[in-house]
């Protein structure tokens, strides 16, 4: 399914007929106008163009052409700072700057809101800096993994990951606020480095490829604000090691050459994409219904 790019209307403008129309700006302009932004200013977070603390390294996987742009947040010593991404023969990367009147700008005019100055920078088709020449051609949306945070109740603790604490969690649907499910969250700490926010999410950019009934399920990334939060399927049984544990000398022959039936076809799966574990133990292991072994933990995967 392709991504859908609504500039602040009900009418989602497609990323295909956008790519198709970058010729001609001059139709993009008329297309956004006829949309009508300025009817109802939709919050920062909402606007499908701005991709939350998603860390610099990511961001620019998701800019492959000229004038593609998006709107991120980080906060460098812990200041809060609006930063526009554009691809302009390579990544540019700019602060939006706040005026002693209070008023959101680059070097042009200044506008109330970030929404109105990056909707001017789009429509007006000017640069964003005289030095650098960058255009804005084409919003990014957020890609279908990419979730709210406030979508997301944690529930209940219930183990501990190298970059922070795992839970059990309901995740309200897209499609009825009203129908939560149960899913399992791993949480990344706020005060970790980039560095290390890289890795945690080189863990989810991994499992997205993967879909095997012995690898854990893949669901989506929180990275609207912090924490950042990688969201998977709840696999009831927890451990593979802690399940032995307790549950060991009850099991059969059967169950047991079952489980390791369960973990080969998930290596044999992972070695056809590719995909090296580096750390397949049964700590790493997951238990679901039916004793059935799911891989996880791809921290250490390359």
């Amino acid at each position: 399914a392709s991504s859908k790019i609504d500039i602040g209307s009900s009418e989602p403008i497609s990323t295909e007929n956008i790519k198709a129309l970058k010729q001609n700006e001059d139709e993009i302009v008329k297309m956004v106008a006829k949309n009508g932004h300025q009817k109802t200013l939709q919050p920062l977070e909402e606007e499908i163009w701005f991709h939350g603390v998603l860390p610099r390294g990511e961001v620019v996987r998701l800019l492959p052409e000229d004038g593609d742009f998006l709107v991120r947040e980080t906060t460098p010593n812990e200041e809060k700072q609006i930063v526009l991404s554009v691809m302009w023969s390579s990544p540019k990367h700019f602060i939006v700057q706040t005026s002693p009147e209070c008023l959101f700008r680059f070097e042009g005019p200044g506008f109330t809101t970030v929404q109105e100055l990056i909707m001017h920078q789009f429509k007006s088709g000017a640069a964003v800096t005289s030095r650098s020449g960058t255009i804005l051609k084409t919003p990014i949306a957020r890609e279908e993994w990419e979730l709210n945070n406030d979508d997301v109740k944690l529930v209940e603790k219930i183990g501990r990951g190298n970059f922070g604490d795992v839970y059990k969690a309901d995740l309200r649907s897209k499609n009825n606020p009203l129908v939560t499910k149960s899913v399992a969250v791993k949480t990344c700490k706020v005060t970790l480095p980039e560095e290390q926010k890289k890795k945690f999410l080189q863990e989810g950019r991994i499992l997205k490829q993967y879909d095997h009934p012995n690898i854990v399920r893949f669901i989506g990334i929180c990275v609207q604000k912090q924490p950042i939060m990688i969201v998977m399927e709840l696999v009831p049984g927890g451990s593979l090691l802690t399940y032995l544990r307790n549950n060991g000398p009850s099991l059969n022959p059967k169950c047991l050459l079952g489980m390791c039936l369960d973990a080969a076809a998930g290596m044999q799966y992972l070695e056809s994409k590719n995909c090296i574990h580096r750390d397949l133990a049964a700590r790493n292991c997951l238990v679901g219904e039916k004793n059935t072994v799911k891989i996880s933990d791809f921290g250490m995967s390359r």
